[in-house]
């Protein structure tokens, strides 16, 4: 009987230790969530809704430039509707990152002008400027998923030609919430 119990207790063992030999590497792997911020050209593309007093759909495509982990600056356009008239801003940013990482929180400031889709009248379209706090997402190194709440204003210039004896500047300025999300596109 001692013989038994002195087979399956070694029996027993060397299953134990062969087993731990034969796991599956379990090794933390490195998160690609939380890979560093390179330096490199990124594309950001996202949409959103322009709220306050006229809600409209905004779409916006911005390329870019990372500087090192923290900073980041950009060109971009798009298109976005302010009462029933289309226009294209035309923009550059800047945007500050709090953490180094490619998923984390940011915040951004940008300004430009924003061009008339159709000349009716003598519409010149104005200034715009802004700023957001958002949140970024990394998928993998390359790609990754943004979220973004901001204010936006716009100074919108139209001049209006009643007759001949008759015209006028109206001079509109509006004060919107900017609500996005889209995706990050990095090198």
């Amino acid at each position: 009987m001692n013989k038994i119990k002195a087979i399956a207790t070694s029996l027993v063992f060397t299953l134990m230790i062969a087993s731990g030999f034969a796991q599956v590497d379990d090794a933390p792997q490195a998160d690609k969530t939380r890979a560093v911020l390179k330096s490199g050209f990124y594309n950001r593309t996202s949409v959103g809704v322009l709220g306050g007093s006229d809600a409209s759909f905004s779409f916006n495509i911005v390329n870019g430039y990372q500087f090192g982990n923290r900073f980041s600056a950009g060109i971009g356009m798009g298109f976005e509707n302010f009462f029933w008239t289309g226009y294209v801003p035309v923009f550059a940013e800047g945007n500050y990152h709090f953490l180094k990482s490619q998923t984390g929180p940011w915040v951004n400031l940008m300004a430009g002008y924003q061009v008339p889709t159709e000349q009716m009248g003598s519409n010149r379209g104005g200034f715009t400027a802004g700023g957001k706090i958002g949140f970024d997402f990394a998928i993998n190194e390359h790609v990754g998923i943004m979220t973004a709440i901001g204010y936006r204003y716009a100074h919108l210039n139209q001049e209006a030609v009643w007759n001949p004896w008759d015209s006028f500047v109206m001079v509109t300025d509006i004060n919107r919430f900017d609500f996005r999300f889209g995706f990050i596109f990095r090198q």
